[in-house]
């Protein structure tokens, strides 16, 4: 990573999102009709709150701590040897996430585009790419963000206005027929298709002006909710609670289902696969950009290149690990989310009491 290199509030709101909103968003909408029927987009305003305050003990941790990276945070708080081990931790975790990411995209991939082509040269050819851009250094990475953003965010809504053709929004209907208790467990379960929000480790410290860091994050939270919310309701509109509820992927059958009069476009949701590369590649290369740094952090490296080179087989080897797509969708139900928990709640919230026990006490951090 460059030193010199600083980034604006507009490349943090953009990273944030970009990070946080991608394959998820697939089968979002299936999970939320399974947890709570037609009040999905109720427990994800919930769930949006929730992100906010974690993100916000972010903020505040990386303040209190001078602005420093997290491997340093995590030494100046830990300790060197359990800030060590606690970092490789976190390092393993965000890698075997992507890597599970990364099949459940391949496997999208092989249904909608390339049904003969081989998972394992699909998969040789994401990393090798997203390897490529993790090496070019995060001023590139940056770049990146701001590109995808646009390509895929425009293309999208526009579609969903196409789709108001076959929409009945009265499928949403009733609300709030949950008990609290059903909202509060739902809540915690979507919490997980917020992850990626930690990204916010790395870009926070290199943010060109650290004042109103916490408007710029709340508008990135305010945005992916938003997102989430729109995608959640159209999918009930468009399909109901029980037909979402049976949809693997309500998202793209919803795009699928698009049919325009005259349109030159014959395959809409291969528009929206194909745009929805973009959205992968900016969540899987961001993550894998910043373990990387983490790592060279850890072992005092120059840069990601050796970093890199070690990972990628590990990352190869874990998304081919699950033997299909149910135990694909077995581990991100079952397992993902208790690490989750454990690495981006649990552990920026101990390191926020730390670092401001450390600080009333009048001894810095």
């Amino acid at each position: 990573m460059k030193d010199e290199f600083k980034i604006s509030h507009y490349d943090l709101f953009i990273s944030l999102v970009i990070s946080i909103i991608g394959i998820k968003s697939f089968s979002y909408p299936r999970e939320m009709a399974d947890l709570v029927g037609t009040d999905g987009w109720f427990v994800t305003i919930i769930s949006g709150i929730g992100i906010y305050l974690i993100v916000f003990i972010i903020c505040k941790t990386i303040k209190l701590n001078a602005y420093c990276d997290f491997y340093t945070i995590l030494k100046n708080n830990l300790g060197k040897i359990l800030g060590t081990v606690v970092g490789l931790c976190f390092v393993l975790f965000e890698l075997f996430s992507i890597s599970i990411n990364m099949r459940t995209f391949t496997e999208e991939l092989k249904i909608y585009l390339l049904e003969k082509t081989p998972t394992e040269f699909i998969l040789i050819i994401i990393i090798m790419t997203g390897v490529y851009l993790v090496i070019s250094g995060v001023d590139t990475l940056i770049r990146f963000n701001e590109i995808s953003f646009f390509l895929m965010f425009i293309p999208f809504f526009i579609i969903l206005i196409f789709t108001l053709n076959n929409a009945d929004f009265t499928n949403v209907l009733p609300m709030f027929n949950n008990k609290p208790s059903t909202y509060l467990i739902s809540s915690a379960k979507s919490i997980y298709m917020f992850q990626g929000y930690e990204i916010l480790f790395l870009l926070i410290p290199i943010l060109n002006k650290k004042n109103k860091v916490e408007k710029t994050v709340l508008k990135g939270i305010i945005f992916i909710t938003i997102f989430y919310i729109i995608v959640t309701v159209f999918s009930l509109a468009i399909f109901s609670v029980r037909e979402s509820k049976v949809l693997l992927w309500p998202t793209i059958a919803m795009i699928k289902a698009l049919e325009v009069q005259g349109s030159f476009i014959e395959r809409w949701d291969g528009l929206m696969m194909a745009l929805w590369v973009l959205f992968f590649y900016t969540t899987f290369t961001n993550i894998y950009y910043f373990a990387a740094d983490t790592l060279k952090k850890i072992f005092k490296l120059k840069d990601v290149k050796i970093i890199c080179l070690i990972t990628a087989p590990l990352i190869y080897f874990a998304a081919l690990y699950p033997s299909n797509i149910a135990v694909v969708y077995q581990i991100i139900t079952t397992i993902i989310p208790i690490y989750s928990a454990i690495f981006i709640i649990v552990l920026p919230t101990t390191l926020y009491i730390i670092s401001l026990i450390k600080k009333n006490a009048g001894g810095g951090v």
